[in-house]
């Protein structure tokens, strides 16, 4: 059991990189120098001008805060990096679906 709890617990730690790695990111690294130091990003984007990585990082101790921070590329080098402002929002449903047509009106 000891073993299982101790497996987890690397699993979960491993899983979310810690925000501190982007204390070593500097404007100018290339491509290779910004994976060496984030590691393989949970996502890209990429638009004519830029490249954009996504990484899913925890900020604080364990159990804190995930967030999600970005490195952007230009020509093969870190223009731009951080965190993404992430709205608080409240949890509301979402349908997509249309809504159902008015009713009939009753018999008279």
């Amino acid at each position: 059991m000891r073993q299982l709890a101790l497996c987890l617990l690397i699993l979960i730690v491993s899983a979310c990189m810690s925000a501190t790695r982007t204390e070593r990111l500097r404007v100018g690294m290339t491509k290779a120098e910004a994976l060496a130091v984030m590691g393989r990003p949970v996502s890209f984007g990429a638009d004519k001008q830029s490249e954009v990585m996504y990484y899913r990082l925890t900020e604080g101790d364990l159990g804190a805060h995930i967030h999600t921070y970005f490195v952007r590329l230009a020509d093969g080098k870190v223009e731009s990096f951080g965190r993404l402002v992430e709205p608080e929002t409240e949890t509301k449903y979402v349908t997509s679906m249309p809504a159902p047509p008015p009713l009939p009106p009753p018999p008279q």
